[in-house]
């Protein structure tokens, strides 16, 4: 049986979504808890890798396992021996061609800005520029360019490990939204880069701030490198906030055989 999951959680104080040697990971905490309620070691298959401090509304996986009680009770499973910050809230049974990284057709990442000094619950969730004015209007102006299929090698950071990843990707939504309590940035793509989206915020705020041209920006876009020092956004204030996944094909009618 395969079970596809949704997670929340904040990535504060952990080391990432991906397993490390520390066990201090969000798959490691639910492969803990998994391996307690099946009483064997049970792998979990993420939609992506989010870095540590990074946050989730919607983060998919799917796992393996012969659970005959129904989707309830498996979420009441996980409802006790995760860590607080750590909430699965839903369980499905799904095909065993659904793969929570491979059958994802696109994700929504959401990023939130404070151009104030913050209050004492909004730091951790939150870029909080101090007194920076952010030239709003001009910064979302310059995200209509990026709509599209593009070469994001200049918006990407080094794994270290030596993986190469494709960096032609297609960005179908972009766009800075102001709220009452500050500035959320959203973008939809069919993939991201290793510290692509925290590498765009930083880009946008360089610009916003008056410190680089739009030019220079779009320059990056353009050309695929990257000629001047750009700083990743903080990881805080990122948040995985959906993953897509194409819907199920209507079903296929019966050929109708004539009588002989």
């Amino acid at each position: 049986m395969r079970w596809k999951c949704t997670c929340e959680y904040d990535g504060t104080g952990f080391n990432g979504w991906q397993s490390q040697p520390n066990g201090n990971t969000i798959q490691d905490h639910i492969e803990n808890r998994l391996h307690w309620v099946f009483g064997q070691k049970i792998g979990i298959h993420g939609s992506g890798r989010t870095d540590a401090g990074v946050h989730a509304h919607g983060q998919i996986f799917h796992f393996d396992g012969e659970w005959h009680h129904g989707p309830d009770k498996l979420l009441r499973t996980f409802r006790c021996g995760l860590p607080s910050p750590i909430r699965v809230t839903k369980a499905e049974e799904v095909g065993h061609d659904f793969h929570a990284r491979f059958s994802a057709s696109g994700k929504c990442y959401k990023y939130y800005l404070l151009e104030h000094f913050p209050g004492a619950f909004n730091y951790r969730y939150n870029w909080c520029l101090g007194n920076g004015h952010l030239d709003f209007e001009n910064m979302q102006s310059l995200t209509k360019p990026f709509h599209g299929k593009h070469d994001f090698s200049a918006f990407c950071a080094n794994h270290g490990d030596g993986s190469i990843q494709n960096p032609i990707k297609t960005i179908c939504e972009m766009n800075f939204e102001k709220l009452d309590r500050g500035i959320v940035f959203t973008v939809i793509a069919d993939g991201f880069l290793y510290k692509m989206v925290r590498m765009l915020v930083g880009s946008f705020v360089t610009f916003g701030l008056g410190k680089i041209s739009g030019e220079a920006v779009l320059d990056m876009l353009f050309t695929g490198t990257r000629k001047i020092n750009i700083d990743a956004a903080p990881a805080r204030g990122l948040f995985l906030h959906s993953v897509d996944y194409p819907s199920p094909a209507e079903p296929t009618l019966p050929i109708r055989l004539k009588s002989p």
